[in-house]
């Protein structure tokens, strides 16, 4: 697998563990990790013609279209404006406002807390 998709997964999970981390420490707040789908910004049209293939690939056989911008925030606007009751803190939507897809390592809970800590640690040394 080319580094960058390698490196895109871990963002992608980072970005999960962190939610659920944060949604445990902070039980007053809803917090969710928002998928956008795959929208035509310049992070898929800067890429290469073989990269720009492997997500038209990918988004076809996940039966999902490659969104404009404007349909691409629906998902960030239904998480703002949605009916809180209606909201799982901690959890992963995709668009628009289904649960998404669960992968082994996003539950995994000490994994969570080392990245909410190593955060935690990253971010001190930058506080006044």
């Amino acid at each position: 697998m080319l580094p960058q998709w390698v490196r895109y997964g871990q963002s992608k999970l980072a970005n999960r563990l962190y939610i659920l981390a944060l949604a445990r420490r902070y039980p007053s707040l809803i917090v969710a990790a928002i998928h956008p789908g795959s929208v035509r910004t310049e992070i898929i049209t800067t890429r290469s013609s073989m990269s720009q293939r492997l997500i038209g690939f990918f988004n076809f056989v996940l039966r999902e279209e490659i969104l404009t911008p404007e349909q691409g925030i629906a998902s960030q606007l239904w998480a703002v404006s949605a009916d809180k009751a209606k909201i799982r803190s901690g959890a992963f939507y995709e668009p628009v406002g289904k649960p998404g897809r669960s992968f082994k390592y996003e539950a995994d809970e000490e994994l969570a807390n080392k990245l909410y800590d190593w955060t935690e640690s990253e971010l001190a040394k930058w506080k006044k």
